[in-house]
C-alpha cells in the first residue's frame, strides 16, 4: 500500500497534458477525487503501474514517466523550492532535497550517500518505518525528476556518472541516454543515480 497522495501530481499532469480521465480510472478501483485528498487514505501500489500502463495507451507515448519526472520546477514547489534555490552548490541542493522532502510528500524518502570518489542518490517509499524498492514507473519519475530540478539550478549541466535500475533493460534505450547519459545498468540491486565529487561541487 502507498498514500493515496502519490497518484494526484500524476493524474493531474496527464489530465492537463493529454486530455486522460481521471475519474473513469479511480471509479474502476472504487475511489474519487475527493478520496485521493483524505489525509492517510492508502491505496495499492499496483494502481501506479496500472495507471501508466493505461495512460500509455491511451496516449501511445511510451515515455510518460520521463516526461512527468522532467516537469518538475523548484519555482512551483513552494519552500521547498525555494530551500533549493538557495544552496550553494549541488550537494548542498541534494541534502537539503533529502532533509525537506517531507515538505512535498511523506511517503517517498530520497536518500544520498557518500563514498570514497561518488555520491549516490536512490529513492525509496517509507511506511511504517520499513523501506520498499520503487518499481519501474517510479523510478523512472523519480529519478528523473531529481536531475530535473539539480538542472535547473545548476550553473552547468550535470549528468551522473551511471544510473542503476531495478527492472530489466527496456528494448528502446534513447530516453534513458537522453537523461541520464549512455552508462546504464538493469536487473541491479537499486534503482539511483551516482554522481562524481566533482559534479557535485558545481556552484
Amino acid at each position: 500500500m502507498v498514500r493515496a497522495e502519490v497518484l494526484w501530481p500524476i493524474l493531474m499532469f496527464l489530465q492537463k497534458g493529454y486530455g486522460f480521465d481521471p475519474r473513469a480510472f479511480l471509479a474502476a478501483r472504487g475511489l474519487d477525487m475527493q478520496t485521493l485528498q483524505t489525509k492517510d487514505t492508502q491505496v495499492n501500489a499496483a494502481y501506479l503501474s496500472e495507471l501508466f500502463d493505461e495512460a500509455t495507451h491511451f496516449t501511445g507515448d511510451a515515455n510518460l514517466s520521463f516526461k512527468l519526472g522532467e516537469w518538475a520546477n523548484p519555482h512551483s514547489l513552494g519552500v521547498f523550492g525555494y530551500l533549493l534555490l538557495h544552496s550553494r552548490d549541488i550537494n548542498e541542493a541534494l541534502q537539503k532535497l533529502c532533509r525537506y522532502y517531507p515538505l512535498i510528500g511523506r511517503t517517498l524518502k530520497p536518500l544520498l550517500a557518500e563514498t570514497k570518489n561518488r555520491y549516490k542518490l536512490g529513492f525509496m517509499f517509507y511506511f511504517d518505518g520499513e523501506f520498499t524498492p520503487l518499481g519501474k514507473y517510479q523510478s523512472e519519475i523519480h529519478l528523473s525528476a531529481a536531475l530535473s530540478l539539480i538542472n535547473k539550478i545548476a550553473s552547468e549541466k550535470i549528468i551522473p556518472e551511471y544510473a542503476t535500475f531495478r527492472h530489466d533493460q527496456p528494448s528502446d534505450l534513447s530516453e534513458y541516454k537522453r537523461i541520464f547519459g549512455e552508462k546504464l545498468y538493469f536487473g541491479e540491486d537499486e534503482n539511483a543515480l551516482i554522481f562524481s565529487k566533482e559534479s557535485l561541487a558545481v556552484k
